[in-house]
C-alpha cells in the first residue's frame, strides 16, 4: 500500500548527476541526525517544519506543505548501523572521492502522495512515486 519517492538528480550537480535515488542530505558539522533528515525534507521537497518531537523509536515532525496544509510525518531510522558509501569519480572530476556513512530513515506521510504538494529544489530534475511491488521487481 505504501509508495517510495525517488528523485532524479539534475545533470548539473557534481555528485551522481542524472541518476535516480532516494532523498539524501549531507550533515552539517555538529548537526544531529534527525535535524539533517528534517533539513533534507525542507530543502529537497519544499516542506517547512513547524515542530518536531523525539521519541524512543524515531521522531515526528509537523510540516507545512506548499499549499499551506499541515501534515504530521512519523520518521524512523531503519538502519541499526550506518552503511558505508564510497565513490571514485576519476579524472573527469579531478579524481574526487566521496566517502560517507549513511543511515536510512523512513518517513511516513499521513496523506496520499497526490494530496501533498511538494516543491523540488534545483538539484532535482524529476521525481516519481513507486509502489513497493514495482520496487521489488
Amino acid at each position: 500500500s505504501g509508495l517510495l519517492l525517488f528523485l532524479k538528480r539534475s545533470s548539473d550537480v557534481v555528485t551522481c548527476p542524472s541518476t535516480w535515488s532516494i532523498l539524501g542530505e549531507h550533515s552539517i558539522a555538529n548537526e544531529l541526525a534527525h535535524d539533517t533528515v528534517v533539513r533534507g525534507m525542507e530543502e529537497e521537497l519544499g516542506l517547512k517544519k513547524q515542530v518536531s518531537s523525539l521519541g524512543p523509536d524515531g521522531f515526528a515532525a509537523d510540516f507545512q506543505t506548499m499549499s499551506n496544509n499541515s501534515i504530521h510525518v512519523a520518521i524512523q531510522n531503519i538502519t541499526q548501523y550506518p552503511l558505508y558509501y564510497i565513490r571514485h569519480y576519476g579524472p573527469r572530476l579531478d579524481n574526487r572521492i566521496d566517502s560517507q556513512l549513511t543511515y536510512l530513515w523512513l518517513a511516513r506521510l499521513p496523506k496520499r502522495h497526490d494530496e501533498i504538494q511538494i516543491k523540488l529544489d534545483d538539484e532535482v530534475a524529476d521525481h516519481k512515486w513507486i509502489s513497493l511491488e514495482e520496487f521489488s521487481d
